[in-house]
């Protein structure tokens, strides 16, 4: 269609209009599209601002330490408290166990508002745990959390070796229920007070919440793990088996706790950085696929439909109603609760503090000179720097149900997680083989159980990758007697699979040298070199580096549109001495689109960094 002169001129203002116009939709009014709901008293993990209340849940790094703390005290007492600890919990998801003097006349749904007293009459708010039939004579009240980290709850028994009790209801008492009146109770304190979150149960739950689930299900990554260990509480047998000092009976990736180390040190590793590595990791992993999957399952919604026409995404859910609005609230709080589970409560300042992952992260940085100073990085890890700006831009995408893009992220962050998994393996298959002519018993013992840690949480991904490097690395890192570790082979085997794990060697780095000799890394550990074809995940986050907090989305297609516009006037003008008066039409360019496999085992085609921001 021929255009002329008075359109064309004016056509860049058109285009500039229509930007501001999208960006008033998609930022406009509160910044939050309907459902969002943002409550200004959450606090930040780090860059990350929630949406919703995850206190609670953020508190399961205070279970990591207390165990923690009983582990390094090494007495048979404290093992039992650690012990404790780790199958009862201790500060996250607390609840009492009432029992009621007269039985409920009808069902309660699970969530129904409660109000109760402390011992020293000050009033305790909470909620149902769960849905609770009529004629029920017993009920489970969940004490409401804080979005304020430091006062979250203030009852926390359990498995708690020092119990709090001042938040806790008291022992004989009446409950509010809402909407149906006061119940006479009793319980007692130190003894129904329990965690319905613990970190035993991240594993023992993951049959029916990554397997069997309604959305999703199973989870390509915990699918992974299950093929390779035959069973669902892998995590959960691994840390039993250090407990108890036994053998585990895995199909792939046995580790024979049973005689092998003399001393408690090496026990203490298998069991502290397994609750971690193979209990927390994977959790976190659940929520973002969990969240991914409601938002697929749900499909757009009106705001997204308005901004994108209602073509994006490979949406098959139920038919699309006009007007539908956007409520995030589940999707969006089980994406909350993974950087939850990732940061902790404690891990306040970039760098320092927290029991979980992130911190974890921070250390092995220091060891493979992956974290900073830089002006992107700061003191933060390379990884962790990343996480932290893909868990923002998910949370926008999860605003506009760009169900898409949300996949993309959680790919990401799942490579990036892996990052500190192979340098810990790396590390310590260095450390293996140089203790071996030492006769330190318990370095030797503490490093071998470590780099087996990381290793069997490693093992999995590896083996969908290549099954024969994959044993490569077991072979030399397992738990057990005559076990020879081979450093360079195990780097070896590591790196010929960072394509496959969606990682790269810039993202690993070296093991750096403490002294200063050989320059700045360890000879013969050096990074390995990138192929000029680097993982098509890496080339997303790459382009995504400059410390954005969030997709853009707006941004990016006012760019492209602007673009557009200045390709048609450079096509009409070019050729003509007086273009503004001349017709002429254009067609834009053909896009393109490479297919790869991503690191999952899925096909993804390889877009340009707008196509795959608007995605």
């Amino acid at each position: 269609m021929p255009w002329r002169h008075r359109s064309q001129c004016p056509l860049l203002v058109y285009g500039l209009l229509g930007c501001a116009l999208l960006t008033t939709k998609v930022y406009g009014g509160s910044g939050d599209p309907p459902g969002s709901r943002r409550a200004l008293s959450e606090e930040l993990f780090l860059s990350y601002e929630p949406l919703t209340t995850v206190t609670d849940d953020a508190a399961i790094d205070l279970d990591q330490h207390a165990l923690d703390v009983q582990m390094s005290l090494g007495t048979d007492q404290s093992r039992e408290a650690a012990y404790k600890i780790y199958t009862q919990g201790a500060f996250s998801k607390s609840y009492a166990l009432l029992s009621l003097q007269s039985p409920l006349p009808i069902s309660l749904a699970k969530g129904t508002t409660l109000l109760g007293h402390t011992t020293n009459g000050k009033e305790v708010l909470g909620q149902l745990l769960e849905e609770t039939p009529p004629g029920s004579t017993t009920l489970k009240f969940r004490y409401h959390p804080s979005p304020i980290q430091d006062t979250w709850t203030n009852c926390h028994v359990g498995g708690n070796p020092t119990p709090n009790t001042e938040g806790c209801l008291v022992g004989l008492g009446q409950i509010e229920i809402d909407e149906l009146g006061s119940f006479d109770y009793e319980y007692e304190i130190l003894e129904d007070n329990y965690n319905a979150r613990t970190i035993q149960s991240f594993s023992t739950k993951a049959k029916e919440k990554m397997y069997d689930c309604n959305e999703g299900c199973p989870y390509s990554v915990y699918k992974k793990f299950y093929n390779y260990y035959g069973v669902h509480d892998y995590a959960d047998q691994w840390v039993q088996a250090a407990f108890q000092r036994t053998s585990t009976n895995f199909t792939r990736g046995n580790a024979q706790f049973g005689g092998t180390y003399k001393t408690d040190l090496g026990y203490r590793q298998a069991i502290t950085l397994g609750t971690v590595y193979l209990n927390t990791w994977m959790y976190i992993i659940r929520e973002m696929d969990h969240s991914s999957a409601m938002c697929s399952a749900k499909g757009p919604c009106n705001n997204h439909l308005d901004i994108f026409s209602g073509t994006e995404d490979e949406y098959h859910g139920p038919p699309l109603v006009a007007g539908q609005e956007c409520n995030n609230d589940d999707m969006m709080h089980a994406w909350d609760k993974a950087v939850a589970f990732y940061v902790g409560s404690k891990a306040k300042t970039a760098g320092q503090g927290g029991h979980l992952l992130f911190s974890m992260a921070q250390e092995r940085c220091l060891n493979f000179g992956t974290c900073g100073p830089s002006q992107h990085y700061g003191l933060m890890a390379r990884v962790n720097f990343e996480m932290m700006q893909s868990f923002r831009q998910g949370q926008e995408a999860l605003k506009m149900r760009a169900c898409s893009s949300l996949k993309r992220h959680v790919r990401l962050l799942t490579a990036y997680m892996t990052v500190p998994l192979v340098q810990g393996v790396i590390l310590y298959a260095r450390e293996n083989e140089l203790l071996l002519a030492k006769s330190n018993r318990e370095k030797q013992e503490q490093s071998q159980a470590t780099g087996a840690t990381y290793a069997a949480a490693l093992l999995p991904l590896l083996h969908a990758c290549n099954k024969e490097d994959a044993n490569i690395v077991y072979e030399s890192m397992r738990v057990g007697r005559g076990v020879t570790p081979h450093f360079s082979k195990v780097k070896a085997a590591l790196e010929r699979n960072y394509y496959c794990l969606g990682i790269t060697c810039e993202l690993v780095g070296g093991i750096v040298d403490p002294a200063g000799v050989n320059g700045k890394y360890l000879l013969g550990a050096e990074p390995c070199k990138d192929p000029s074809h680097h993982s098509p995940l890496d080339l997303f986050f790459r382009d995504n580096q400059s410390g954005n907090t969030g997709p853009n989305i707006a941004l990016v297609i006012c760019f492209s549109v602007v673009l557009v516009v200045l390709m048609i006037l450079f096509s009409v003008f070019i050729g003509r001495s007086h273009a503004c008066a001349t017709d002429k039409e254009f067609d834009g360019p053909a896009s393109s689109a490479t297919k790869f496999q991503d690191g999952n085992g899925e096909l993804m085609e390889e877009e340009s960094p707008v196509s795959l921001e608007m995605a």
